[in-house]
């Protein structure tokens, strides 16, 4: 077998995000029976304390990795900003204004409130969390440039690597700070914040993948190592927790892609179930977008995604309306790229 390369990374983008939006459901599930108290023990108990919701982290490292890509190939602001911003925007605003008109007529929420939801205002005011992930990959989108611009200006590797680390360890010192002296803070935003390292190294597996840099023994070291912090994602600290979570299943992952790679490829079954979680990477955005939607409404009115017939159930309606949604995202973007686009360009 030819040498292993981090284009192993880029080459298996769409399988690893499908992955990764499997794991968020699977979480969100397992979450609902701690929450409810219902069916929280065995397989349920383990996921939640061991894997949790690193799927979003991988999600963030597989965005990093693909944000370098682009910007390598075209890095012209506008055309960057615009194509970004279109893709995650407007199957939110599709998604997110039945939800919050959901509230706005089954719970009283007044029209003012609407308002400040869909446009993320009370994601700082009252710490509505449906869509914060949307909120904080399109700030990723914005402070990405720059980073770009950083770490792209170095002579090698290395010096991209400590740059990397630096960024990572000024956003976990930040963290340590806050949970010290600002808890308040902490509680609130460490959803958002503890984020950015795993886009942070993403980048950086970007930049590896983008210049096939080849695997060396120091390379496979560290990934046995991450392998050993499944023992602290245990841990009550929620830095220490999520940041082993993430460290441990970033390990597991590689060792999957490795195993496909030398095994699975040439087998005609495992062409099928890839081409199955491929369906869920291509589409991520939109399962997830509508699956936490429709998981919270599910939630609001009693039929509780900790009981398996209503956990399917809605999985079910998600990827009815997946094809539907995705149709009607891409008859808006033609029209965008007609209308809006010349202006960019």
């Amino acid at each position: 077998m030819k040498k292993l390369t981090y284009k192993i990374l880029s080459d298996n983008r769409t399988l690893i995000m499908g992955i990764a939006i499997i794991a968020i459901i699977l979480f969100h599930y397992t979450k609902d029976c701690f929450n409810f108290d219902y069916n929280y023990f065995g397989l349920t108990k383990i996921y939640k304390t061991y894997i949790g919701s690193v799927g979003v982290d991988i999600f963030l490292l597989v965005s990093g990795l693909g944000l370098y890509y682009s910007f390598k190939r075209n890095s012209k602001l506008k055309e960057f900003f615009y194509k970004r911003y279109t893709r995650v925007l407007i199957p939110y605003v599709l998604v997110a204004i039945p939800s919050y008109m959901y509230l706005v007529i089954n719970n009283h929420y007044s029209v003012f409130s609407f308002f400040k939801d869909i446009t993320f205002i009370n994601l700082f005011h009252h710490h509505d969390t449906w869509f914060w992930y949307i909120f904080f990959i399109s700030f990723c989108y914005l402070i990405f440039p720059v980073i770009f611009k950083f770490i792209d200006s170095s002579k090698n590797s290395n010096e991209v690597s400590n740059k990397i680390f630096n960024l990572c360890i000024s956003i976990t010192m930040l963290c340590l700070l806050l949970f010290l002296f600002k808890k308040d803070l902490y509680r609130d935003y460490n959803i958002m914040l503890l984020r950015f390292l795993p886009f942070f190294l993403g980048i950086l597996l970007g930049y590896y993948s983008y210049h096939k840099k080849k695997f060396e023994y120091g390379d496979f070291l560290l990934i046995g190592l991450g392998l050993l912090f499944v023992f602290l994602a245990n841990i009550p600290n929620g830095i220490i927790s999520r940041y082993s979570s993430f460290f441990f299943a970033t390990s597991f992952l590689f060792i999957i892609l490795f195993i496909i790679e030398k095994y699975f490829n040439k087998y005609k079954w495992f062409g099928y179930i890839r081409k199955f979680i491929e369906w869920f990477g291509k589409y991520s955005l939109e399962i997830y977008l509508i699956h936490v939607s429709i998981r919270a409404i599910f939630n609001d009115i009693g039929l509780y995604g900790c009981r398996i017939r209503y956990f399917v159930l809605y999985i079910f309606i998600t990827l009815l309306l997946v094809p539907l949604l995705n149709k009607l995202v891409g008859l808006i973007q033609r029209l965008f790229d007609k209308k809006i686009k010349p202006l960019v360009n």
